[in-house]
């Protein structure tokens, strides 16, 4: 199922069956980076947890793909370790293994992707609350105007954009601080 649905997904995205949304704003340098958004990942020392869990999943290949556009929310490792206690788990590998146990890892990850290049710009709205489309199909997150995301589950679990725009050869990568649940 996994396996279908990003081939799918890869597939709507490379032939342009999903739009990239307009981008706008001066201050945004929308030239794509010299590295993948799996190689930020990599190279990050606040998302060895998110490294972890992307090798996990199999989904390494496509943050890769120099023909797939994404935007990933990238929790940090500290936001990692505030679920695994919040959720009642010795360590973040504890609640990793949970997840890959219970078939809910890709889920997770997926709830943390929307297709194209979407700088903070075009993920925010100044004014309104914007609904946000993952790669979990059918599921979407809320952004405030203040550069929260709201997934809906708990008020515990919104998650606030810390270091947005991180331009990538294939995408954008966005830290934020805290992981949402689908």
């Amino acid at each position: 199922m996994r396996t279908l649905l990003m081939n799918l997904t890869v597939a709507a995205v490379a032939s342009g069956l999903v739009a990239t949304p307009a981008l706008a704003g001066p201050s945004i340098d929308r030239k794509p980076g010299a590295s993948s958004i799996a190689e930020i990942v990599a190279a990050s020392p606040d998302h060895t947890v998110l490294e972890l869990a992307v090798g996990l999943a199999g989904l390494g290949g496509v943050l890769s793909d120099p023909d797939v556009r994404l935007t990933v929310f990238a929790p940090t490792d500290a936001a990692f370790a505030k679920v695994a206690g919040e959720l009642g788990f010795a360590s973040v590998t504890d609640l990793a293994n949970y997840l890959v146990a219970q078939g809910l890892l890709d889920e997770v990850l997926l709830y943390h992707v929307t297709p194209g290049r979407r700088f903070s710009n075009s993920v925010v709205n100044r004014n309104n609350p914007k609904a946000i489309e993952t790669l979990l199909l059918g599921q979407y997150v809320t952004a405030t105007p203040k550069g929260t995301l709201v997934d809906g589950s708990t008020d515990t679990s919104d998650a606030a954009i810390t270091a947005p725009n991180i331009s990538a050869s294939n995408g954008v990568v966005h830290v934020i601080d805290n992981v949402l649940v689908p």
